[in-house]
């Protein structure tokens, strides 16, 4: 391109760009023979478009066995593929830095795939199953727990994996443990004649920001002079959650708000409040909700167990009725301005 246009500026990437290429129709009117030239050039740009600029397919699949370091599903010597499921989680498994380049390969599952899925979704829980959901909770809270190398910690992890692995499974999805939406999914056999994935591309990306979302560890709550804020758990898109912030900010009530859906509250906090709030468990539920509804909750509560009904809401926010306060030992479900005035203020 540059030989062509010596006086304009133009690289090969120009040919993807509209203005660019106006600017080089105008440029080049009446020239007939530079004309041929130039589009004979960019058909043999198109032609080989290369798929990986990064790592080359090789570089850019799981370590061999050799080089394989102790991970959350491998024990050290055993190489599996860790991959997520958009580019941002992707980059935050690599715990990222400003400015640095971070390569991101593509890959194509290439057959049938059996994948255990820990990201399970609460309507697809059949009845008789209620009872294991805590458990598939709690197991998913450990695949996407942070660790910071601690092989010992790796143990329980690297144990289960093994043993699905047996079972006949071609990997795992699990939540991510630095992304507050990602998923991971692991595939165990990274043999190229066995296994059901393809590596079809790469790519390369900066890191332009970062986002961090912080906790106070020192002073203690209790050695603190301010006492904790009071929580505040909605869902913005809520219209009561929108009426009941504006109330808080309208009467300068400080608290802290918590996206119900993407902090679920956990069996344990639901537990704990329903102790505290002399409710019946009913009223934890949001009632009047699509997945509610779907879920035919109203026919199958009756005949499950409180135990079992919290180890429900844990699994989904959005069957939680909100919005939710939660302070000291007063806990508030729903919008209620009358009882929000005598409780908070």
């Amino acid at each position: 391109m540059k030989d062509e246009f010596s006086n304009l500026e133009f690289d090969a990437t120009d040919i993807f760009n509209e203005s660019a290429m106006n600017i080089a129709s105008i440029y080049l009117c009446g020239d007939e023979e530079k004309r041929r030239r130039i589009t004979e050039k960019i058909d043999n740009l198109l032609n080989n478009k290369k798929d990986f600029y990064g790592f080359d397919k090789s570089n850019s699949d799981a370590p061999p066995n050799a080089y394989a370091k102790e991970g959350r599903a491998n024990p050290k010597g055993i190489s599996y593929l860790y991959t997520a499921k958009d580019i941002k989680t992707a980059i935050l498994e690599m715990r990222p830095q400003m400015q640095k380049m971070y390569n991101i390969a593509t890959i194509e599952i290439i057959r049938d795939a059996k994948i255990f899925d820990f990201t399970y979704s609460p309507e697809k829980i059949k009845e008789d199953e209620y009872s294991i959901v805590a458990d598939l909770h709690r197991i998913s809270e450990e695949f996407s727990k942070p660790n910071f190398g601690d092989q010992i910690e790796y143990a329980p992890t690297q144990f289960l994996c093994e043993y699905i692995k047996r079972l006949g499974f071609d990997g795992i999805k699990f939540k991510s443990a630095v992304s507050a939406t990602g998923t991971n999914v692991l595939l165990f056999d990274v043999n190229a004649k066995t296994r059901v994935y393809d590596i079809t591309g790469s790519k390369v990306y900066t890191v332009n920001t970062l986002d961090i979302d912080i906790s106070q560890v020192m002073p203690m709550e209790n050695e603190d002079k301010e006492q904790p804020q009071m929580l505040f758990i909605c869902y913005p898109k809520c219209s009561t959650c929108q009426k009941a912030k504006k109330w808080l900010d309208e009467h300068n009530i400080k608290y802290t708000e918590r996206h119900i859906v993407e902090v679920n509250p956990t069996y344990d906090e639901l537990k704990e409040w329903y102790g505290k709030s002399g409710l019946t468990l009913k009223k934890f539920f949001n009632t009047s909700g699509l997945l509610y509804k779907e879920m035919q909750l109203k026919d199958k509560l009756p005949t499950m167990s409180e135990e079992e009904q919290i180890q429900l809401l844990a699994t989904n926010g959005m069957l939680v009725k909100r919005p939710l306060v939660v302070n000291g030992d007063t806990v508030l479900v729903g919008f209620k301005e009358a009882e929000w005035a005598e409780k908070l203020n």
